[in-house]
């Protein structure tokens, strides 16, 4: 199955999460995800035209609830990553289990990764 990358939570209790962060005035969605693969991984990317997936959710139980937007990039298993400081990336299989903030999100993120591995249409079932 394809992989998935993740980095360590920025504290031990935060469990591992994918590279984001957010918009910065001017810019657009995409290219923020692309800005933040590039900061968080060391990878520059083509991502995907389309969103993998769009949330409405609170990422901290302080914070008003934020739009979300995923995006994806296929890349080589071989590619090498460069973490940030303290938060090393790494590739992990999907067909094995991780924690995450959001649990939800580990069926929708296989299944998506199955439709790219299949070559089909990344909003198509």
């Amino acid at each position: 199955m394809c992989g998935f990358l993740r980095l360590p939570g920025q504290k031990s209790a935060n469990p591992p999460a994918s590279p984001g962060g957010k918009v910065e005035r001017g810019e657009a969605p995409r290219a923020a995800a692309a800005r933040e693969l590039l900061e968080e991984t060391g990878l520059r990317s083509q991502l995907l035209p389309e969103p993998a997936a769009v949330a409405v959710r609170s990422y901290r139980a302080d914070w008003s609830p934020t739009l979300g937007l995923s995006y994806a990039a296929v890349v080589g298993r071989g590619v090498p990553l460069a973490g940030e400081q303290n938060q090393p990336a790494a590739w992990f299989r999907l067909d094995t289990g991780w924690d995450s903030v959001f649990p939800e999100d580990r069926e929708r993120i296989r299944a998506h990764a199955g439709r790219l591995a299949a070559g089909r249409a990344v909003g198509s079932r």
